[in-house]
């Protein structure tokens, strides 16, 4: 992985459009933007992120042939380890909270969402030229539904650009794997992790449509793996209920 050159900035209508901005003119891979707060926000599904000063905003451009649906494992990841490595400095190991990735690309902390990605990508012919993954990590601000770092370190004095550079080590690590060894040891760690694995769930796709089944796998591409009766169903997109 080639290193990081990063972009800060006080405010941003949202780091995923500036870092494509930056894409379409030729930014190299591992570009980075990261904003201090965001105006506009956005996570899946054109839904708002919340986006207040004292939170980890940033967007990062590959430019590497990687599989767009299993690259945001790789994000979710990096996020997750960064998280897991926090609490075990500064948390009791009786008392570190679960942390668990949710199918697609949410990371939750005891079954409240701490951290979600955004990927976007241009299709050019039969190539995607770039890839942009956007992430955010509640550090000291959340939404009512959802948590932060603060809700377990109060007086944990940490950065977003702290965080940012913790996040960053471990994605280019994981990066680093994934380019040497496919997907597969990224889908393992993620794994062992998994909210809901084994679990009734319901998965929502883009057309309204509700499938449910036991969650039992998440297959090399990035889908998700229902089991209902004989039944088998793979999902490559969607969201879980």
């Amino acid at each position: 992985m080639k290193p990081f050159v990063i972009h800060r900035r006080s405010i941003s209508q949202s780091t995923n459009l500036d870092a494509m901005e930056l894409a379409e003119k030729g930014a190299d891979s591992g570009t980075v933007i990261v904003a201090d707060e965001q105006s506009s926000g956005v996570g899946r599904r054109g839904r708002q992120w919340y986006s207040p000063k004292g939170n980890l905003y940033f967007s990062i451009v590959l430019k590497e042939h990687l599989h767009v649906p299993t690259l945001s494992f790789a994000c979710a990841l990096s996020v997750g380890i960064s998280l897991e490595q926090i609490f075990s400095q500064h948390i009791e190991n009786s008392k570190i909270p679960t942390l668990k990735y949710k199918w697609p690309n949410d990371v939750f902390v005891d079954n409240k969402k701490i951290s979600g990605v955004l990927l976007q990508s241009k299709v050019q012919g039969h190539s995607i030229p770039w890839i942009v993954c956007g992430v955010g990590v509640n550090i000291l601000h959340h939404p009512e539904y959802a948590t932060s770092i603060s809700s377990y370190i109060p007086d944990l004095k940490l950065t977003n650009i702290e965080l940012l550079d913790v996040v960053l080590e471990n994605l280019a690590k994981l990066l680093d794997i994934y380019s040497a060894s496919g997907f597969a040891p990224l889908r393992s760690l993620w794994l062992k992790k998994a909210h809901a694995l084994n679990s009734h769930v319901c998965i929502t796709t883009s057309d309204g449509i509700t499938h449910e089944g036991t969650f039992t796998d998440i297959g090399l591409d990035g889908s998700i793996v229902l089991k209902s009766g004989e039944d088998t169903l793979k999902l490559d997109y969607g969201s879980m209920l």
